[in-house]
């Protein structure tokens, strides 16, 4: 399944850019400098390094170098050195947050890239198996055995197709021995009647027992027909539910294993507290160890 958004670890990775900027010049206990230009403007922040040239000073947005000779005055705001330190200790805290975060970052796209892969396996194979799985369902209706045989289940399909080539070879044999007494038993009946006709007794005898012997036979080989035709259709749905049901291919195997199996899923977030004093942050992690199980 695939989620839209922004990802956790990204929302950190932006929060925590944002304090590292943004956090210096708005803790209350920090100092403040003023810079009173010529034409009148003002420019408040923070002074990281000046020389007989230039000022440089910082605020929120950004860095700026200005030339002495456009000031007219500098005003430095009272200075702390707990909250300087402080200061220093935050914005170390916030890099090695951020160091984290990144590294994080890499992981998630890491696993993501993997997963990509992944799907794009099953898709593939997927497809190749629905492939293989239309082309053996026709091939075995059309002949036992050989749908097994074209999608890798050789021994299978030659089970198949071997024990429907003998069925058919006996039914036919069957079926020709029966067409064979039947016209056997229509003789034998015809000659009944004639000898029927003449009033003989023994020849009326003997063509009833000649009948009769002769309809046994031919039911007989009726039966031994309809008993390998059956044979033959048992065989043939047997193929049929197989073909449909039962694939032990290494790609059927393949398929069902991506469809199941174990995952271990970290998330990172970081928490900031804005309640408390120059604000703190903290990482929240959360595991989940599941089990995928598709139907």
């Amino acid at each position: 399944m695939q989620q839209t958004g922004t990802p956790p670890s990204t929302l950190g990775l932006i929060t925590c850019l944002l304090l590292v900027i943004v956090c210096p010049f708005f803790a209350p206990t920090l100092r403040a400098d003023t810079l009173l230009m010529k034409d009148g403007g003002r420019i408040s922040g923070k002074i990281t390094y000046q020389s007989e040239a230039i000022v440089r000073i910082r605020n929120q947005d950004g860095s700026r170098t200005i030339d002495k000779a456009e000031i007219e005055r500098i005003e430095y705001g009272p200075y702390d050195p707990e909250a300087e330190e402080q200061e220093a200790r935050r914005v170390e805290e916030l890099e090695k947050e951020l160091e984290e975060l990144k590294n994080e970052k890499e992981k998630l796209e890491a696993e993501r890239n993997q997963l990509a892969a992944a799907q794009e396996r099953y898709q593939a194979n997927a497809a190749k198996t629905n492939e293989r799985y239309n082309s053996a369902i026709w091939r075995s209706f059309i002949y036992p055995g050989w749908g097994q045989y074209h999608r890798g289940e050789e021994t299978k399909g030659q089970i198949f197709m071997y024990g429907a080539g003998a069925l058919l070879f006996l039914w036919y044999g069957a079926n020709q021995d029966y067409i064979e007494k039947r016209d056997v038993y229509n003789q034998s009946a015809t000659n009944a009647l004639l000898f029927a006709s003449t009033g003989n007794a023994g020849a009326i005898f003997t063509g009833y027992f000649l009948a009769n012997s002769d309809r046994e036979a031919w039911n007989a080989a009726a039966q031994d027909a309809t008993m390998f035709f059956s044979f033959y259709v048992a065989l043939y749905v047997a193929n049929i539910v197989d073909i449909y049901f039962f694939d032990t291919t290494e790609d059927a195997a393949d398929e069902a294993a991506m469809m199941r199996g174990w995952y271990w899923s970290v998330q990172t977030r970081m928490h900031h507290d804005r309640l408390s004093t120059g604000g703190s942050s903290a990482f929240e992690r959360h595991a989940t160890l599941g089990y995928h199980l598709y139907f």
